[in-house]
């Protein structure tokens, strides 16, 4: 069975779903350095692949967002050295006009399961969908 990891904000928590039996590791928080915050927006639900070469998470109120100030859409970082990660870039081609976000990624590092109304759903219904990276890119999330 695939594992998946997601990283709370408060207390990085490492949770894994392998069977039926959830397994939380928790660790002291810490700061990442680089410059993945922005000065005036916010960022929340941080996601690492599971060799923490790349950080996905949301970054909301940013003006730049695909559907305005208000919107969330999905942001990562790579990895250069222990703790320190690139400038945010903008995930676009899974971002759309609604909230975007990141719930986790497979062991492969190659599916990304994502939170959001996408096509192919009922009427724009809100839910899960996930996404396969193909030739260095997401491509359109189907809905689960």
């Amino acid at each position: 069975m695939s594992r998946l990891f997601l990283i709370y904000i408060a207390s990085i928590c490492w949770f894994h779903i392998e069977a039926q039996s959830p397994i939380f590791k928790t660790s002291d928080p810490m700061k990442l350095m680089g410059a993945i915050n922005s000065p005036s927006a916010e960022e929340s639900m941080p996601v690492f692949t599971r060799d923490s070469s790349t950080l996905y998470y949301v970054r909301t109120y940013d003006p730049r967002s695909v559907g305005g100030k208000n919107d969330q859409d999905i942001y990562f970082s790579e990895k250069f050295a222990d703790l320190v990660y690139s400038n945010g870039e903008n995930l676009t081609e899974l971002n759309n006009k609604f909230n975007n976000a990141v719930l986790g990624i497979n062991v492969n590092n190659n599916r990304m399961y994502v939170l959001n109304a996408y096509k192919g759903s009922k009427s724009g219904t809100k839910g899960i969908a996930y996404s396969n990276l193909g030739y260095g890119f997401w491509d359109r999330p189907v809905p689960i």
